[in-house]
C-alpha cells in the first residue's frame, strides 16, 4: 500500500474517518525520525494515541502502529497520520535543493562537546528514562553477567507506565515493551560480536520481569508474552554458539530456575522454555538437575487425578524418555514407556512401533487394549482416534468384515464424517446395498432427540440423504425444519427438482426470521432475497417479498437502507 493512494486500499468507512480527524487538526507532533519511519501524537475521542509508521523508500507503508484498543486490521487514527505524512511528502522542497534541519540537529552540530556532556551530565540527573537510553544504547559491554543492571531498566519502564493500582492499560502496552524489544535487539546484537555475558544479562533480566508484569497488564496484542518467547529464543541462540562451559553452565543453572517458576505454564510461554531447559541437559551434572525437576513434577502430578495432572504426568515422562535415549539408555527408556501404557501417548510409541515393523497383529493388539483404557478413562476423543487407526490397518490387511462392522460403529458415533459412510457402503453390493442403507437411516432417525421448540433438523441424516440423492425426503426434513438458515443450507441440492417448494420456504422462513430486528439480519435477508431470486420463477416473489416486508415495517431505517443494495 503507497501512501499516496491510501483510499482504494483502506475500508471507506475507516478512511472517511481518519480524513474527518487529519481534516480537523487532531495529528499532534508529527515527526520524520529517519529512515522512512514516522511518529505523530492523535487526539481521539477518550484518550491521545501514540502512532508510528514506516516507509520504504517508494513511500510503500511497511509497518503501521497504534496503541488504542481498535481491534481491526487499520484504526481511523493510523489513517489520520498517514494522510498528515502524505501532505508532508507532497510539500514543494526549497529551491537549493537542500534538505533543512530540525531546529534541534542544528543545535547538535553547532554545539561544543564540552557544552554538549556538560548538558547531558545535566539532563541525565533529572530524567531517569534518558539514564537508561543511555546504558541500552551507549554502555560498554563486559565479560560478566550484570542482570539487575537491565532489570532496574525494565521494572523503571513498567512503573513508569502504570496506573496507580500497578496496572498496566492495553492502549499503555507498547509504550511499556517497546524498551524491552531495543534490548532484545541490542542483545542479538552481543550474540553476534560474541559478547555472550552481556545477550544472556539482557535476556534473563527480561524473562522474569517480563511474566511478573504479564499478570497485571492488558496483553491482548501479545507484546508481552512475545517478549518472554524471544528471550528463550535468544538464551537458545547463545547456549548454541558459546564454549566458554562456566557461562553455559551458568545459564542453564538460570533456566533451572525458570522451569520452576510455573507462572510461565500459566501464560503460555513454558512452551517454549521447557524445550530449551530439556535439550541443554546434555551434561551429567545437567541431566542430574533436569532428571531432579521432572520427579519433583511427577510428585505433584501424582497429588491430583485432574485431568491437567495427566497431561502434566504424560509431558514429563516423555521429557524423561527422551533424556534417556540421548544418554544412550535405549532399555531403561524401553521399561519406562512399558510401565506408562495406561496413558495414551506411551500407547501409541508402542502402536508406531509396531507399525515399523508391519507387526499389525501386535499394534492391533495396543491399540484395542488403549481403547479399553481410554473408555475407561472417559476420553472419547482418544477413543475415536485409536479406532480411527484400527480401520486404517484394516484397510492396509483388506479384512472386510472388521472394516465394515467398524466403519458402521464410527459412522453412527461420528455421522458428521460421511467417508466412514462410504467406507461401510463399499463393503456390500448395490444388490445389499438398499436394505443396508434404509438400516442406517432407521438407526439415524432413531436417535433424533424431542425438541420442544419446534422439529430437530439432524444434517447427518441429510448428509444421508445427499450421498444417495434422497432428494424427497432431504426436501421433507427442510420443510418440517422451516428455518431460513436450513432452507439456504440445502437448496443448492434442491433448486432444480423443487424450486417451487423452496419458494414457498424462503418466504415462510424469511418472514419468520424477518420479526428479528438489527442490521446484521437485514445483511442476511438481503443475501436470502438474491438467492430465492435466483431460483426459477423466484425474481418476482422476492421483489413482492421485499416490498412486503419495507410495508410491514416501515419504522426500519436500516432495513431500508441496506434493501437499497438489490437494485430491485
Amino acid at each position: 500500500m503507497n501512501i499516496n493512494d491510501l483510499q482504494r486500499n483502506i475500508s471507506s468507512k475507516i478512511y472517511q474517518r481518519g480524513e474527518e480527524y487529519f481534516k480537523e487538526g487532531c495529528v499532534t507532533d508529527l515527526q520524520d525520525i529517519g529512515n522512512g519511519e514516522w511518529t505523530a501524537e492523535v487526539e481521539g475521542n477518550y484518550d491521545d494515541y501514540t502512532v508510528k509508521i514506516k516507509l520504504d523508500k517508494n513511500n510503500n507503508v511497511k509497518e503501521w502502529y497504534c496503541n488504542c484498543p481498535y481491534d481491526g486490521i487499520i484504526c481511523k487514527h493510523v489513517v489520520a497520520v498517514m494522510l498528515a505524512i502524505n501532505e508532508q511528502i507532497e510539500l514543494p522542497k526549497p529551491k537549493t535543493g537542500k534538505k533543512t534541519k530540525a531546529e534541534w540537529a542544528n543545535i547538535i552540530e553547532d554545539t561544543s562537546e564540552k557544552e554538549l556532556r556538560h548538558f547531558l551530565l545535566d539532563y541525565a540527573k533529572k530524567n531517569k528514562t534518558f539514564q537508561d537510553e543511555l546504558v541500552i544504547n551507549l554502555s560498554k559491554s563486559s565479560n560478566e553477567v550484570n542482570i539487575a543492571k537491565y532489570q532496574n531498566i525494565i521494572v523503571h519502564t513498567f512503573n513508569a507506565v502504570s496506573d496507580r493500582h500497578g496496572f498496566i492499560e492495553y492502549r499503555d502496552t507498547y509504550r511499556a515493551m517497546r524498551p524491552v524489544y531495543d534490548l532484545l535487539e541490542k542483545a542479538n546484537e552481543y550474540l553476534a560480536d560474541g559478547n555472550f555475558h552481556e545477550a544472556f544479562s539482557i535476556a534473563a533480566a527480561a524473562a522474569p520481569e517480563c511474566i511478573e508484569v504479564i499478570q497485571n497488564m492488558d496483553d491482548s496484542n501479545g507484546e508481552c508474552g512475545g517478549a518472554i518467547y524471544e528471550a528463550f529464543n535468544t538464551i537458545d541462540k547463545i547456549l548454541d554458539s558459546c564454549d566458554n562451559t562456566q557461562l553455559c553452565n551458568t545459564i542453564f543453572d538460570w533456566l533451572y530456575e525458570q522451569v520452576n517458576n510455573k507462572d510461565y505454564d500459566d501464560y503460555g510461554c513454558g512452551d517454549k522454555l521447557e524445550p530449551t531447559f530439556f535439550y541443554w541437559a546434555n551434561t551429567p551434572e545437567r541431566l542430574k538437575k533436569a532428571y531432579q525437576f521432572i520427579d519433583e513434577q511427577l510428585i505433584r502430578c501424582n497429588d491430583s487425578d485432574s485431568w491437567s495432572s495427566q497431561y502434566n504426568q504424560t509431558k514429563y515422562l516423555k521429557y524423561k524418555t527422551e533424556l534417556l535415549i540421548n544418554e544412550g539408555k535405549e532399555n531403561e527408556a524401553e521399561q519406562l514407556i512399558n510401565s506408562c501404557l495406561h496413558l495414551s501417548e506411551f500407547r501409541k510409541i508402542k502402536i508406531d512401533q509396531a507399525l515399523k515393523k508391519s507387526d499389525y497383529n501386535s499394534a492391533i493388539t495396543h491399540i484395542q487394549a488403549g481403547i479399553i483404557q481410554a473408555e475407561k478413562d472417559k476420553h472419547p476423543g482418544i477413543v475415536h482416534q485409536f479406532k480411527d487407526q484400527l480401520l486404517d490397518i484394516y484397510k492396509k490387511q483388506k479384512d472386510s468384515k472388521n472394516i465394515r462392522e467398524l466403519s458402521k460403529e464410527l459412522f453412527l458415533e461420528n455421522q458428521s464424517s460421511i467417508e466412514y459412510y462410504r467406507t461401510y457402503k463399499k463393503t456390500f453390493n448395490t444388490k445389499e446395498w438398499s436394505d443396508k442403507c434404509e438400516e442406517i437411516i432407521k438407526k439415524i432417525t432413531k436417535k433424533q432427540p424431542k425438541n420442544m421448540w419446534g422439529y430437530w433438523f439432524q444434517s447427518d441424516l441429510a448428509a444421508v440423504f445427499i450421498e444417495e440423492k434422497m432428494w424427497d425426503r432431504l426436501l421433507k426434513d427442510v420443510q418440517q425444519a422451516n428455518r431460513i438458515e436450513i432452507t439456504d443450507r440445502y437448496s443448492q441440492y434442491l433448486k432444480n427438482d423443487y424450486p417451487e417448494e423452496l419458494i414457498i420456504l424462503y418466504k415462510n422462513s424469511i418472514l419468520k426470521y424477518a420479526e428479528n430486528t438489527g442490521r446484521n439480519i437485514y445483511v442476511d435477508i438481503v443475501r436470502y432475497l438474491k438467492t430465492m431470486a435466483k431460483l426459477k420463477g423466484g425474481k418476482e416473489e422476492a421483489k413482492s417479498l421485499m416490498n412486503t416486508l419495507l410495508e410491514q415495517y416501515k419504522n426500519r431505517p436500516a432495513m431500508k437502507d441496506e434493501f437499497k443494495k438489490l437494485k430491485w
